[in-house]
């Protein structure tokens, strides 16, 4: 599903979600959660069509206006819930009982290999100058793992 997502925001190089009077469309994750509270951590929803956001207006979300990001808007949207410990909710369906969470980096990182990978230009305003800016910044903050050599017996 993520893959899917990344794939048709960068080719349309846009992005929807609800907002309602004056925040996002957000709920309480069921994955994750703060290991020293374990207190839930929110989520803000995320669609890579409009008609999948409208979908969504329904009960508490009725009233929410779909409104949509660039992808460079998407990319910054990322760090800021990074910083503020939120998870981004992916192509949610309109009870919430399918769709994908996920940390906003590996959402970074994924749409950096999407875009490298397609050639898809971007300009960023603001807080970074390029490309490159976004990932090194995203990799500063969550390194790559990578796996170790076994030692030869």
């Amino acid at each position: 599903m993520l893959e899917d997502f990344i794939k048709t925001i960068v080719k349309n190089r846009k992005v929807y979600y609800l907002w309602l009077g004056d925040s996002y469309a957000i709920f309480i994750s069921k994955i994750f959660y703060l290991s020293e509270n374990y207190r839930e951590l929110p989520i803000v929803y995320y669609w890579d069509e409009a008609a999948k956001a409208e979908a969504c207006k329904v009960e508490d979300w009725i009233e929410g206006e779909v409104k949509s990001l660039s992808l460079e808007e998407f990319i910054g949207n990322c760090f800021e819930m990074h910083n503020e410990t939120m998870i981004a909710g992916i192509n949610f369906n309109t009870d919430l009982s399918v769709g994908e969470e996920a940390v906003p980096m590996d959402v970074v990182k994924q749409l950096v290999a999407e875009i490298e990978r397609t050639h898809t230009p971007v300009s960023f305003k603001g807080f970074f100058d390029s490309l490159a800016d976004v990932k090194k910044t995203a990799n500063e903050i969550m390194p790559d793992i990578e796996e170790e050599e076994e030692p030869n017996n």
